[in-house]
Protein backbone atom coordinates (compact mmCIF):
# COMPACT_ATOMS: atom_id res chain seq x y z
CA UNK A 1 0.00 0.00 0.00
CA UNK A 2 2.07 3.29 -0.89
CA UNK A 3 1.52 6.41 1.31
CA UNK A 4 -0.76 8.87 0.62
CA UNK A 5 0.86 12.74 0.62
CA UNK A 6 -0.70 16.04 2.14
CA UNK A 7 -2.07 17.88 -0.57
CA UNK A 8 0.31 20.53 -2.18
CA UNK A 9 -2.46 23.09 -3.12
CA UNK A 10 -0.35 26.28 -3.84
CA UNK A 11 -2.30 27.26 -6.64
CA UNK A 12 -5.86 26.70 -5.15
CA UNK A 13 -8.12 29.52 -4.03
CA UNK A 14 -8.16 30.37 -0.61
CA UNK A 15 -10.98 32.63 1.28
CA UNK A 16 -8.09 35.21 2.12
CA UNK A 17 -6.02 35.48 0.33
CA UNK A 18 -7.55 34.52 -2.69
CA UNK A 19 -4.05 32.61 -3.40
CA UNK A 20 -0.94 31.72 -1.80
CA UNK A 21 1.01 33.11 -4.80
CA UNK A 22 -0.71 36.39 -4.28
CA UNK A 23 2.27 36.69 -1.17
CA UNK A 24 4.83 36.27 -3.75
CA UNK A 25 5.41 39.38 -6.24
CA UNK A 26 6.13 38.41 -10.17
CA UNK A 27 9.44 37.54 -11.13
CA UNK A 28 10.54 36.15 -7.49
CA UNK A 29 13.03 33.52 -6.79
CA UNK A 30 10.72 31.22 -5.27
CA UNK A 31 8.47 31.10 -8.22
CA UNK A 32 11.78 30.24 -10.40
CA UNK A 33 12.52 26.79 -7.36
CA UNK A 34 8.86 26.03 -7.50
CA UNK A 35 8.53 25.88 -10.82
CA UNK A 36 11.98 24.07 -11.33
CA UNK A 37 10.43 21.51 -9.03
CA UNK A 38 7.17 20.96 -10.50
CA UNK A 39 8.51 20.72 -14.07
CA UNK A 40 12.07 19.58 -14.13
CA UNK A 41 12.67 17.55 -11.49
CA UNK A 42 12.00 14.11 -11.20
CA UNK A 43 10.58 12.88 -7.40
CA UNK A 44 9.22 9.88 -8.68
CA UNK A 45 11.51 7.71 -6.94
CA UNK A 46 11.06 9.38 -3.26
CA UNK A 47 7.16 8.93 -3.43
CA UNK A 48 7.59 5.28 -3.96
CA UNK A 49 10.01 5.35 -1.02
CA UNK A 50 6.90 5.85 0.87
CA UNK A 51 5.29 2.11 1.53
CA UNK A 52 3.79 2.43 4.78
CA UNK A 53 -0.04 3.68 5.16
CA UNK A 54 0.73 4.24 8.86
CA UNK A 55 0.53 7.52 10.62
CA UNK A 56 -0.38 10.94 9.28
CA UNK A 57 -0.27 11.65 5.72
CA UNK A 58 3.72 13.16 4.81
CA UNK A 59 4.16 16.61 3.24
CA UNK A 60 4.63 16.36 -0.67
CA UNK A 61 7.92 15.70 -1.40
CA UNK A 62 7.86 18.65 -3.96
CA UNK A 63 6.93 20.70 -1.09
CA UNK A 64 9.71 19.60 1.34
CA UNK A 65 12.02 20.00 -1.92
CA UNK A 66 10.73 23.34 -3.02
CA UNK A 67 11.17 24.59 0.21
CA UNK A 68 14.57 23.43 1.16
CA UNK A 69 16.20 24.81 -1.61
CA UNK A 70 14.70 28.38 -1.00
CA UNK A 71 15.91 28.09 2.42
CA UNK A 72 19.63 27.20 0.26
CA UNK A 73 18.95 30.00 -2.01
CA UNK A 74 17.95 32.19 0.88
CA UNK A 75 21.14 31.04 2.80
CA UNK A 76 19.05 29.64 5.38
CA UNK A 77 19.83 25.90 5.46
CA UNK A 78 18.12 25.63 9.24
CA UNK A 79 14.71 25.64 9.55
CA UNK A 80 15.02 27.68 12.77
CA UNK A 81 16.21 30.40 10.85
CA UNK A 82 13.40 29.95 8.01
CA UNK A 83 11.54 32.80 10.05
CA UNK A 84 12.42 36.53 9.00
CA UNK A 85 15.03 37.59 12.22
CA UNK A 86 13.88 40.43 14.40
CA UNK A 87 15.45 43.18 14.86
CA UNK A 88 16.01 45.28 18.18
CA UNK A 89 13.45 47.93 16.46
CA UNK A 90 10.86 45.48 15.80
CA UNK A 91 11.12 43.71 19.34
CA UNK A 92 10.74 47.24 20.83
CA UNK A 93 7.84 48.16 18.72
CA UNK A 94 6.19 44.64 19.56
CA UNK A 95 7.10 45.40 23.03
Amino acid sequence: MSKHFRPWKIDEAQLLPPSVQDYVPEGHLSRLIVALVRESLGLCEIEASYASGLGQPPFHPGLMTALLLNGYAHRRARSRTARPRRTSRTRRAAS
